[in-house]
């Protein structure tokens, strides 16, 4: 945002110099009738290049927005696409596999877990990469264990 702030002020200046430098007579007659105007006037004129200047970047801000592509994933997240994800689901069948050959029996844990109970003892180091929530009815934090 900052970056943002400081781009515009670069632009503002560049704007205000290139009247003076391409048409040098022109500004200096359009500041001379400037100077005479009176007070209300002057704030009338900053008043709707302020509002046209709001409209613009409220169009283009809601355009930039529309155009970015709004599928996306947080850091740490992807989709995978079928040639991927069939790799996987292969690979996690041979190893689902190979334990229940070995004598293992299939456990799904929670998703999400009270987080009092989900980082205690050897669980704790994970505390900074859980991803917490209130539980609506319990009013108790919860969390999801990164992959």
């Amino acid at each position: 945002m900052f970056e943002a702030l400081l781009s515009a002020i670069a632009l503002v200046f560049v704007i205000e110099g290139l009247l003076p430098f391409v048409f040098p007579r022109v500004w200096r007659s359009t500041m001379a009738e400037l100077i005479q105007l009176d007070d209300k006037k002057l704030r009338w004129m900053g008043l709707i290049s302020i509002s046209i200047g709001m409209i613009y970047y409220l169009f283009l801000r809601k355009k930039t927005v529309m155009q970015q592509n709004i599928w996306f994933t947080p850091d740490g997240l992807e989709d995978l696409l079928p040639d991927e994800a069939k790799k996987l689901e292969y690979y996690r069948r041979q190893l689902l596999d190979g334990f229940e050959l070995s004598g293992y029996d299939l456990v799904l844990p929670p998703i999400a877990e009270f987080t009092d109970s989900l980082l205690t003892g050897k669980g704790r180091h994970l505390a900074v990469d859980t991803c917490r929530f209130t539980d609506q009815e319990s009013g108790k934090m919860m969390g999801v264990l990164p992959i």
